[in-house]
C-alpha cells in the first residue's frame, strides 16, 4: 500500500470519527432540549393546571433570618453591590433589564416580571396578590405582609406557550431563577439564603382583558 492510499484511508477515518462526535453532541443537545420542553409541557397540561406551592416542594429545614419590617435594604451596601437586574431571555436573545423603561421596551411579559420582582424587593405587599390568579390564591391563601426582599441574580427565560381553544386563554411557561440574601421567610419560607434556585412559572393571559397572572410556581 503506497503513501497516497494510506493518507486517503486516514482521512476517511478522521472524517468518520468527526461525524460520530458531531452526531453524539447533537443527540445530547436534543435530549436536554427535549427534557426541558417535556417539563414545560407537563406544566401546561390541563390536568395539572392547579397551582403548586413552592413551599410544598421543600423537604429540608432552612435557616431563616429574623424579619425586620422597618429595615431599608437599599441602605445595605452588601446588597446594593450585588447584580440586581433581570436577565430576560426570549428566542435565544438575552436583554438586561434594570429599569422600568428597560422592561417597557422589551415587552409586556418583561414588564410583568419587572413589576413582580420590584414589588418583592420593595416590600409592596398590599397589592401583591394581584400578580396571581384566583385559583392560585384560593389554593395558597393571601400572601400577607412581607419585608423588603434582598433578591438578586435574577434570570427569566421563556420556554413555551399554548392556547386553550375553549377559553382563548394563553398559557406561558418561563424558567425563573433568583437568589435571596438574608432570607427571612416572609415570602419564601423554604428558600436558602444566597443560593440561586430555578423555578418554573406558568402565566395565564386572559382572553377577555389580556391581563397576565401567575397560575403556578413549581420548583
Amino acid at each position: 500500500m503506497n503513501e497516497e492510499e494510506i493518507s486517503v484511508r486516514d482521512e476517511k477515518a478522521d472524517n468518520s470519527r468527526y461525524r460520530k462526535k458531531t452526531a453524539i453532541k447533537f443527540l445530547v443537545v436534543l435530549v436536554v432540549a427535549g427534557a426541558v420542553l417535556l417539563i414545560a409541557n407537563l406544566i401546561l397540561d390541563r390536568a395539572g393546571k392547579s397551582s403548586v406551592s413552592v413551599n410544598e416542594e421543600a423537604t429540608e429545614t432552612v435557616l431563616l433570618f429574623e424579619p425586620d419590617y422597618e429595615y431599608d435594604i437599599f441602605s445595605d451596601e452588601d446588597y446594593t453591590e450585588l447584580e440586581r437586574w433581570i436577565n430576560y431571555t426570549y428566542g435565544g436573545m438575552t436583554t438586561r433589564i434594570l429599569t422600568e423603561e428597560d422592561a417597557r421596551k422589551t415587552g409586556r411579559y418583561a414588564e410583568f416580571f419587572f413589576s413582580y420582582f420590584d414589588a418583592l424587593i420593595h416590600g409592596k405587599y398590599e397589592n401583591f396578590d394581584a400578580f396571581f390568579t384566583g385559583e392560585y390564591i384560593k389554593k395558597h391563601g393571601e400572601t400577607g405582609r412581607f419585608t423588603m426582599q434582598q433578591i438578586y441574580d435574577i434570570s427569566v427565560e421563556y420556554l413555551t406557550s399554548e392556547t386553550d381553544e375553549e377559553t382563548g386563554e394563553i398559557y406561558h411557561v418561563y424558567r425563573v431563577a433568583f437568589a435571596i440574601r438574608r432570607n427571612n421567610g416572609t415570602v419564601f419560607r423554604y428558600t436558602e439564603s444566597n443560593k440561586t434556585l430555578p423555578y418554573l412559572y406558568q402565566l395565564i393571559e386572559s382572553a377577555e382583558d389580556g391581563e397576565i397572572r401567575i397560575n403556578l410556581i413549581k420548583r
